[in-house]
Parts: structure tokens; C-alpha cells; sequence
């Protein structure tokens, strides 16, 4: 799998990556028995994918994946049960949030 960037590189792609127009996507993306919603902008690598947490959705990530998407691909996701995701199985530990995740940057395509 490619390297996923994080947001602890944010500042470095504002200030190293080349800019391309940019492509909104706003989809549900199937993980098995749910989906899971994903929402990209811009182009570009590195990828930057953006995990919304404490009750938060990929919206609140929104003024970041503005500015980040003139230099690179940015992706932001609500996590199962929050913002546009379906419920999704318990327990909701770790270890399921990190398999899930995966399954999302697989299915989606987020990292290219």
C-alpha cells in the first residue's frame, strides 16, 4: 500500500507541492456490510488523509482540505456511526478503527 501522508506534513506540501486543478469527490463507499463516507479534493501526491474523531465529521476538516488541495490529494472521512457513515459494527476499538480505515483508503481508491 502507498505511504498515506498525515496531517504532520501539512505544513511541508503547502510549501513544496506543485499545485493542479482540483476534482471534488463526495461519495458513500462500501467496506463490506457498510459504507463509509469519504470526501476528496485536488491531486497530486503525496495523499493526505484526514481522520475525524470525538463526534467530529469530514466537514470540520473542510478549511484544511482547502488549502491543502491546490498542492496535493486530500481525502477527509467520517468514521462509522459519525457524520454521513453508516453505524457500523462494535466494538469500535483501535483495531476495528484502523481495519476500517484501510478497507476505506483501499475501496476508495484515496491513495494514488
Amino acid at each position: 500500500m502507498k505511504r498515506v501522508a498525515t496531517l504532520c506534513v501539512a505544513a511541508f506540501l503547502l510549501s513544496s507541492c506543485g499545485g493542479e486543478p482540483t476534482v471534488r469527490e463526495d461519495r458513500m463507499v462500501s467496506i463490506g456490510a457498510h459504507q463509509l463516507h469519504i470526501v476528496c479534493d485536488g491531486s497530486g501526491a503525496p495523499s493526505v488523509v484526514l481522520d475525524s474523531s470525538l463526534g467530529q465529521s469530514a466537514a470540520d476538516w473542510w478549511p484544511i482540505v482547502e488549502r491543502l488541495s491546490p498542492h496535493t490529494r486530500v481525502c477527509a472521512y467520517d468514521r462509522a456511526g459519525y457524520g454521513q457513515s453508516d453505524p457500523g459494527p462494535f466494538p469500535r476499538d483501535s483495531r476495528t478503527v484502523a481495519r476500517k480505515f484501510r478497507a476505506l483508503v483501499e475501496a476508495a481508491g484515496a491513495v494514488r
